[in-house]
């Protein structure tokens, strides 16, 4: 109740703007702030508790914009055969069905694409903790 007339004596305070409705949201505050104080805290399950905290959250960020760099820098072809076996989550098979080829053909295809982007990784991470790349 202090605070509220403590409100309502400042300057500038209009009662006719809506005094009651003004009650009312400070009223609503306080009782929000009550239960907030009593409320207990408990602790986080650790399957809830992110492991490693936000530098391996830091890290996973920049391992993913490595990748989208490395996947930018190949070859249409490539792009295509990572999205369609890993994105779309398909067999080599189904692939090789969709696209006329055979599974073989696919596999290698898709073992020089991993290559290439192993390649363009390193010289992106050349001299910069070039370690990471390789993980």
């Amino acid at each position: 109740m202090t605070q509220v007339w403590q409100a309502v004596n400042r300057t500038g305070f209009d009662p006719s703007l809506g005094f009651w409705k003004f009650i009312e949201v400070v009223t609503a505050r306080r009782a929000i702030d009550w239960l907030r104080a009593r409320r207990q805290e408990a602790e986080l399950p650790d399957e809830i508790v992110a492991p490693g905290g936000p530098e391996q959250s830091a890290v996973a960020r920049q391992r993913a914009q490595l990748a989208y760099g490395a996947l930018a820098q190949l070859g249409k072809p490539c792009r295509d055969l990572i999205y369609l076996r890993i994105g779309m989550d398909r067999s080599y098979r189904e692939l090789a069905q969709l696209l006329g080829r055979s599974e073989g053909a696919l596999r290698v295809q898709m073992h020089r694409c991993v290559e290439r982007a192993r390649g363009i990784l390193a010289e992106m991470t050349a001299g910069v903790g070039g370690d990471e790349a390789e993980r």
